[in-house]
């Protein structure tokens, strides 16, 4: 029976993680970029999905494209750690092209309710290896503005997002109680909403509408607002003309929930007694593949979609990701035209469940996502 080993050292990822964390610090929040760029939603642990990304990343990428990360690479996945590290490796090795922005799991009572803590008890990380990675999750941006023409982040806007905020930028925190970063990093679309709502679903942040999108754009003089924090069948999805949602990770886990009450009590025990466990808690089966999605941004006025399609090849050894950023990557990819002048994916959220089998199709969709595309699920917690 395969059993996974440490991969890193203590003193080694608290050395990576402490460095990221000075970089990232400097954004003063806003992290500011510029030229060409490819934006990337929620990974969760997939690191297969990611390490394709950097495959395809060697091999499309335009010189000095930069990579844009919205959040939420943590929990729910099978290789969080994993994930996680090769993001910050790369942004500490190219902190002009890797920008990683702050997702709602970077949070630490929400990746400590769910199983990123787990997976870092499991392989027998010390606490003050654990305390070094919540200090840099702390010290990440919640903005990226990207040419001064696309604003993006995890979840959303509200009320408190103004321009006077995004120019003076915001001190490192993971304060769960401050309402720019709820409303940045929990918020979602919603056509009921005329402005800004109370967020019912996930009972903190925004609903906010496209009256709301409008004037953030208008405040800010910017042209889209892009985001994650949704799962949705095609990857990519619209909402009215200026926004657009995309999730990245190509695997949705059936049950998205955090740990239970005796998880819970069984992870803070652990924690405390500074005990290890073996046997990491498995709650879900096999997850369903689905396209995942991201943005390219060409530096000029044009947006574009990239889909990865659900593969079964598994990067499983150093040999293997190596191999990872030499591989050719053109079998795994779908590029679309440009989206912004596509009103077929200008697709309204739905209130039908995710796993509907009756979900309608969009006619004229490329053919290798056509039978994945539906509209957008009602938000997940």
């Amino acid at each position: 029976m395969f059993q996974p080993r440490r991969t890193f050292h203590h003193e080694e990822l608290k050395a990576l993680f402490h460095h990221a964390r000075i970089i990232v610090g400097k954004t003063n929040g806003v992290a500011r970029v510029s030229g060409p760029t490819w934006i990337i939603g929620d990974i969760h642990g997939d690191f297969n999905t990611l390490a394709r990304i950097f495959a395809a990343y060697s091999e499309k990428a335009s010189p000095g494209q930069n990579i844009v990360f919205l959040g939420n690479i943590v929990d729910r996945g099978k290789r969080q750690l994993m994930s996680v590290v090769l993001i910050v490796a790369g942004l500490v090795l190219y902190p002009d092209r890797i920008f990683y922005v702050s997702g709602n799991h970077e949070l630490p009572h929400v990746h400590y309710a769910y199983d990123f803590c787990l997976e870092l008890i499991d392989e027998e990380y010390t606490e003050s290896c654990c305390q070094q990675i919540r200090a840099m999750f702390a010290s990440l941006p919640i903005l990226a503005l990207i040419d001064n023409r696309i604003l993006a982040m995890h979840g959303g806007i509200g009320p408190e997002l103004t321009r006077e905020t995004v120019d003076a930028g915001f001190q490192p925190s993971d304060d769960m109680h401050d309402d720019l970063r709820i409303a940045v990093l929990w918020s979602d679309p919603n056509h009921q909403a005329k402005k800004y709502a109370w967020n019912r679903v996930r009972e903190t942040g925004y609903f906010y509408g496209e009256e709301a999108i409008e004037e953030i754009r208008r405040e800010l003089g910017i042209k889209f607002i892009v985001r994650a924090h949704q799962m949705m069948n095609t990857g990519v999805q619209f909402f009215g003309d200026w926004l657009i949602s995309i999730f990245t990770s190509t695997w949705r886990k059936p049950e998205n929930n955090p740990l239970s009450a005796d998880e819970q009590t069984l992870l803070r025990a652990n924690t405390r007694e500074g005990m290890h466990f073996r046997n990491k808690i498995i709650r879900d089966e096999e997850p369903n593949p689905e396209i995942g999605g991201i943005l390219a941004y060409d530096g000029n006025n044009r947006l574009s979609m990239i889909h990865f399609i659900p593969t079964k090849y598994t990067y499983n050894t150093h040999a293997d990701f190596a191999k990872a950023f030499e591989r050719k990557a053109a079998t795994d990819l779908a590029f679309s035209e440009n989206i912004c002048n596509r009103p077929e994916w200008r697709t309204a959220p739905s209130s039908r469940s995710h796993n509907d089998a009756t979900a309608s199709r969009t006619p004229d969709a490329p053919d290798d996502v056509k039978d994945s595309l539906s509209t957008a699920p009602p938000p997940t917690k």
